[in-house]
């Protein structure tokens, strides 16, 4: 627990601690009785929980075990899973047994945010590297890797939180630019994300304005407010808090509505509370849902039904869920939220996978921990991570992604591990 918390939310995260124990029943959306809420946080205090950063370390020591601790052979999806390590810079890739397959590291580094496996091999990385008192945002960096774990590129650009290829093979992430808006906040710095498109090789394209994307439709959504904080000896205003970017690839879901055209753009606004999608073309909003519903929420991903898939953090309840969510009824239609006996929830980080045979994978982030559930809600695959701090924390997971096994069979084995 973070030394610098004000006494009533130092008090909030010990009763989140205690409290895990009680919180419902997992599988699909039902009529479960709703968790019990605490008082609301003033503005201040939700911003002070926003801001704090990603941790290395879970806050509970680890147990002896590590690795792949449960798996049900027989429900378990096939295939190989992707995560990374942010303090060591490094992403794995293991087999369902926890065997290591391929990995890859980055030295000198700071830290390593995400890591996403390329249909070629090759790994996307951002990260940062070492930083001396007043750096920051010059030190960050998208990064390219070959299947040896090569550097193939590495684009000094302010990328962070996510970055896939785009079916036109180009690369797309979320990169934080500062501005000043006096209009809105006429003392402070505000942090506009804005989603950004690079080539192949890594040159920048293009990028689009998070902010000026929703002002061109305020009739769909008005823009939240939040806290200003002080940071790097000036006002800073953290408006969006971006943390996940994916291009639409299904062309047979756009003849159901205009929100799955090929090139739209989804992503998630954590520090707003909802996930959207834009029009890059037209650069505008054109659905956003969670106002209400989600708290801090990660990493939305589309399913091949038109359903959003989007970890929901939960922080104020002390609970983490999954979500399906239809995004035409903008509405609800599954959930995992864990159990009595197993509760989950991850402050800060999450991420979830709708698996080939109807299970999820979920990355149970602070705790260092991944999980695949049935669409009933059972554990048929549990995994641990195996580094430690010098303490005996468990190290956290940034994401984890399963890949088919044929993918990942065509590659030749590698030489380092």
């Amino acid at each position: 627990m973070p030394a610098s918390l004000p006494p009533r939310l130092r008090s909030l995260f010990l009763a989140l601690a205690w409290g895990a124990a009680a919180s419902l029943g997992c599988g699909e959306a039902s009529e479960a009785p709703a968790p019990a809420v605490p008082q609301p946080l003033s503005a201040e205090e939700r911003e002070h929980l926003a801001a704090l950063g990603y941790v290395y370390f879970a806050e509970e020591e680890a147990g002896e075990q590590d690795g792949v601790v449960r798996f049900d052979v027989k429900r378990a999806s096939p295939g190989y899973s992707l995560y990374s390590i942010r303090h060591r810079c490094r992403a794995e890739l293991i087999d369902l047994d926890g065997t290591l397959v391929n990995s890859w590291e980055h030295a000198p580094c700071q830290f390593w945010s995400t890591a996403e496996l390329l249909a070629s091999g090759d790994l996307l990385v951002t990260g940062q590297d070492p930083i001396e008192e007043g750096e920051g945002l010059d030190r960050v960096y998208l990064m390219r890797l070959g299947w040896d774990g090569d550097v193939r590129w590495k684009a000094a650009i302010p990328a962070h939180h996510d970055a896939e290829e785009a079916p036109s093979g180009d690369v797309l992430t979320v990169v934080a630019h500062y501005r000043r808006i006096p209009a809105i906040y006429p003392d402070a710095w505000v942090k506009d994300e804005r989603l950004t498109r690079l080539s192949p090789g890594g040159e920048v394209l293009e990028h689009r304005s998070i902010l000026e994307m929703l002002q061109r439709t305020p009739e769909l959504y008005r823009i939240r407010r939040v806290a200003a904080r002080e940071r790097n000896g000036r006002s800073e205003v953290e408006l969006f808090h971006a943390n996940a970017v994916e291009a639409m690839s299904r062309p047979g879901l756009a003849e159901r509505s205009p929100i799955y055209a090929e090139g739209n753009v989804l992503t998630c606004l954590r520090n707003q509370d909802v996930i959207a999608i834009f029009d890059w073309e037209a650069r505008k909003l054109v659905w956003v849902w969670g106002r209400d519903e989600l708290e801090l929420p990660h990493h939305p991903t589309m399913l091949d039904n038109g359903n959003v898939l989007v970890f929901d953090n939960g922080f104020r309840t002390g609970r983490s869920r999954v979500l399906e969510v239809d995004p035409i009824a903008n509405e609800v239609v599954w959930q995992y939220e864990g159990n009595e006996a197993e509760p989950f929830f991850s402050k800060n980080r999450g991420s979830n996978q709708r698996l080939p045979n109807g299970n999820t994978l979920i990355a149970d982030s602070d705790s260092g921990r991944a999980f695949e559930v049935t669409p009933a809600g059972e554990i048929v695959w549990e995994f641990l991570a195996p580094y430690r701090s010098d303490e005996g924390h468990r190290a956290t997971i940034e994401r984890i992604e399963r890949y088919p096994r044929a993918m990942i069979d065509a590659f030749p084995k590698p030489t380092r591990r």
